[in-house]
């Protein structure tokens, strides 16, 4: 449901799980691209969105994501990460029924322009 959403709103959606990758392209097809490592998802990503708790996402390594991403911005839908320490690491952070959280020196960018189309 949440990938059909990003989709329906115009997002280029990668997905990778380790356990409901066939599931999902049963149900989401073509139209996303399904990758076989966790980090392959965040390469050039402009947000990572968390939708499932499995301990490979609670260990991810930030810096690593920093290298990878295009922008900052982190969905946690399971909520398995400390904000606090999201933010540190200088990602913008937004949490399920959690006040969204970025460190102050990171600029204006915030959570709601993560998720706006470019206008064209």
């Amino acid at each position: 449901a949440l990938a059909q959403r990003l989709l329906d709103a115009g997002a280029i959606v990668v997905a990778h799980d380790p356990v409901a990758m066939e599931k999902a392209k049963a149900h989401l097809g073509e139209r996303v691209s399904y990758v076989a490592e966790s980090y392959e998802a965040a390469n050039d990503a402009d947000a990572l969105v968390i939708a499932t708790d499995w301990n490979e996402y609670k260990q991810l390594d930030f810096s690593m994501l920093r290298k990878l991403m295009n922008q900052r911005f982190i969905f946690d839908f399971r909520n398995i990460y400390d904000p606090e320490r999201v933010v540190e690491q200088g990602f913008v952070y937004q949490g399920v029924g959690r006040q969204p959280r970025q460190n102050p020196s990171s600029g204006s960018m915030h959570v709601e322009n993560a998720m706006r189309r470019p206008s064209t």
